[in-house]
């Protein structure tokens, strides 16, 4: 420990000439606190140097930081009881954590550059807590089942990465709510709970996002079986949800009823939907068209049908049954609410969160060829998941070349100099193509 204080400042001088061999060195420290610490100035860095011209939904947060220019304290103030009372007006964001921030980086500083400085040092902390968490359950010493541990391990870090921190308000929110279960299931402290309940503030939707995962987090009832049932009741729930009445009620207010409108599938919008995809798919990358169709969701339910039926039984321990009982309880409720494609594409995001950290710790712990009949209850249905999840593995390392900044690689501070240098690290290799 005594060498690692000792050489911080030069870990410091490290990240600033290059950010990814910086986080190099603090994970081989080995040091679960120091890795944390190391993966939270990584992300920060990582989000500092976003810039509007390599961002999807991100470049529209910018887009709207003109409004709170000089904005008066007054303004923001009445703008904030408009959010809080689920009334937002058209000009301002419908949620407090980001119309807070950016009346801070826009109207207070007029600096709209220092948007992203802001939401990557929230998202970064809450980012490294939780997978430190995660991932501490993971038995690093054993090397069992190597290539399938390590596939799904990167699987697991590209699922939810330091990219989605563009979309700003989910992003961070996903983080906060499973940086808030994981700390609370170790530890029972009520701050933990209370990050949880603090998500909607972040993010409109996480009042009733939260829901089935506060559900088994509380009641400390986790058994598998009875989520596995209601889960397979929800795979086949389409007729079951009166979707016009769920609708009607999350309509109460105004913000409610332009959500609702916006996010569910009616017959005209699904008809919509398919003609788009028809047009995208005669000329999109084959796991563009993989990632538009949702076909991970299905392969991970066959991975969930697999876990229960011919792992669950090989050795589950306490936090591998809690996750599991996460999971299934999210993808229960996203199935639920297939009408509504928001909530079902944010529910699968966070139970996949759950079901792909309870795969890599079952896979750290036991050996699967020692398994009777392996080759065939396990090996075989392995290697088809694997191949099932390669599309959506290349969707997600292609968009996170999308939004990662060159200067994650070398020289951050450049970005210091002049912000209007941002380029992607797609956009560089553009350049020699």
């Amino acid at each position: 420990m005594a060498t690692l204080d000792q050489n911080k400042k030069y870990h410091l001088l490290l990240y600033l000439i290059s950010p990814i061999m910086g986080l190099i060195y603090g994970i081989r420290t080995k040091n679960q606190k120091y890795i944390r610490w190391s993966i939270f100035i990584f992300v920060f860095i990582y989000g500092a140097v976003l810039h509007p011209s390599h961002l999807g939904d991100g470049a529209t947060h910018f887009e709207r930081l003109s409004y709170y220019d000089h904005l008066s304290f007054s303004q923001f103030w009445n703008n904030l009881i408009d959010i809080l009372s689920f009334n937002p007006s058209y000009s301002t964001n419908d949620d407090p954590y980001i119309h807070i921030l950016s009346y801070v980086t826009a109207g207070i500083f007029n600096r709209p550059s220092l948007f992203f400085v802001g939401v990557a040092f929230v998202f970064a902390y809450f980012y490294s807590g939780a997978i430190v968490m995660l991932l501490s359950y993971v038995n690093w010493k054993s090397k069992y089942n190597k290539n399938y541990f390590t596939f799904f391990l990167v699987f697991l870090l590209l699922w939810q990465n330091p990219g989605h921190m563009q979309s700003v308000r989910l992003g961070t929110a996903i983080w906060i709510v499973i940086y808030g279960i994981i700390g609370y299931h170790k530890t029972k402290k009520i701050k933990y709970a209370f990050l949880i309940f603090l998500s909607p503030l972040v993010h409109f939707a996480f009042l009733l996002l939260v829901l089935p995962f506060c559900l088994i987090l509380f009641s400390g009832y986790r058994n598998p079986r009875i989520y596995f049932i209601i889960f397979l009741i929800s795979i086949l729930s389409t007729n079951l949800i009166n979707s016009s009445r769920v609708n009607d009620i999350l309509s109460q207010t105004e913000i409610g009823a332009k959500k609702v409108k916006a996010y569910t599938l009616d017959d005209a919008r699904i008809k919509s939907f398919a003609k788009f995809r028809e047009e995208q798919a005669e000329k999109s990358r084959f796991y563009k068209v993989y990632q538009a169709n949702n076909i991970h969701y299905n392969v991970l339910t066959g991975l969930i049908i697999f876990i229960f039926f011919l792992l669950r039984k090989k050795g589950f321990s306490e936090i591998e049954n809690a996750l599991f009982s996460y999971g299934l309880a999210g993808a229960s409720a996203a199935n639920f609410f297939s009408f509504n494609f928001a909530f079902y594409n944010r529910l699968w995001v966070i139970s996949g969160i759950f079901i792909l950290s309870l795969f890599v710790i079952f896979l750290s712990k036991q050996k699967l060829r020692i398994f009777s009949f392996s080759f065939l209850k396990i090996q075989l249905p392995m290697f088809i998941f694997v191949v099932g999840f390669v599309p959506y593995l290349f969707f997600l390392f292609s968009a996170f070349l999308n939004f990662t900044s060159l200067y994650v690689l070398f020289m951050p501070i450049t970005m210091l100099f002049d912000f209007s240098m941002g380029i992607s690290i797609r956009g560089f290799i553009g350049v020699f193509l």
